[in-house]
């Protein structure tokens, strides 16, 4: 072939491009969504359940949003994953918001 008609290909090694928008196998970043996940969905069950059951309940979900928080950090800190820590402050604001509300 002379020069011409070379392909921009030939000589070279072709490489193969990965789209931009799809995740590859390694990429952990639905680990992280199914962590903040099933810590909102434990959060809605107790502090739903502290609703029903009335005052007392409510200061009893308001602890146990505390306490959830402690462990969050603690997982934070024992796995080196922010995720954790990012659920915890969740838990906190969301719990610190809804006993403001007096919902």
């Amino acid at each position: 072939m002379s020069e011409e008609q070379k392909t921009p290909y030939e000589g070279q090694q072709k490489r193969d491009i990965e789209p931009a928008n799809v995740p590859s196998p390694d990429n952990k970043s639905g680990e992280g969504a199914k962590i903040l996940g099933f810590n909102l969905a434990f959060f809605a069950l107790y502090t739903i359940g502290g609703n029903i059951a009335g005052d007392e309940g409510l200061l009893a979900a308001v602890f146990f949003a505390g306490f959830h928080f402690v462990v969050c950090v603690i997982a934070a800190i024992a796995s080196r994953k922010w995720v954790w820590l990012l659920a915890g402050l969740i838990i906190l604001v969301i719990g610190l918001g809804t006993c403001f509300a007096g919902v």
